[in-house]
């Protein structure tokens, strides 16, 4: 489902549409820029530039975009330190534990300031004080900034934080599916 979101995947059937646009028969340039601009991606399993460090891989959507050196090392650093993760900025990704990397794949997710969140099992690796502070500030990114989070997770303890609940078995749309589907 995230991959058919995300334009990753097409649908077997129907359409996407994600803020107005009919992503379905957009070309996969047109996607991809599409993705870059509106999405904040937290995958389940990082993906690192392994030249890069840590500042630089959470700074380097912003050099996609044009963004000049000095600016893209403020934000970046802004985004790290806001995951409690400045001691590590000069860090290589891999070289940092699998909770580490999770945060700093958040931070990377943040730093173009999109409006849509996706986040795949974004608290799997992380012990439970830090699970719940990224929780905590993915729902103030959603009350505060009014962003959307769109959230896939196996721990129930999460539903808490969410405004709607869809939940997904063997690949169908189960409780608060009538929910989900009246508002679309």
């Amino acid at each position: 489902l995230l991959n058919v979101i995300l334009g990753l995947e097409l649908p077997t059937r129907g359409k996407v549409v994600i803020r107005g646009n009919d992503i379905t028969h957009k070309t996969a340039n047109q996607i991809a820029k599409f993705r870059h601009q509106v999405f904040g991606i937290v995958f389940q399993r990082a993906e690192w530039v392994r030249s890069l460090n840590v500042l630089q891989n959470v700074a380097l959507p912003l050099s996609i975009n044009g963004v000049g050196k000095k600016e893209r090392e403020e934000k970046a650093w802004h985004r790290i330190e806001q995951l409690g993760m400045e001691d590590h900025a000069n860090y290589i990704p891999t070289e940092l534990s699998g909770g580490q990397q999770q945060k700093i794949t958040l931070a990377r997710a943040l730093i173009n300031d999109p409006p849509i969140i996706v986040a795949d099992e974004p608290t799997g690796n992380l012990d439970t004080n830090s699970a719940e502070k990224v929780m905590q500030l993915l729902k103030d990114l959603n009350e505060k900034q009014q962003k959307t989070i769109l959230m896939v997770t196996h721990n129930i303890d999460y539903v808490r934080y969410a405004s709607r609940t869809v939940y997904i078995r063997d690949g169908r749309i189960i409780e608060g599916s009538k929910q989900f589907l009246a508002s679309n």
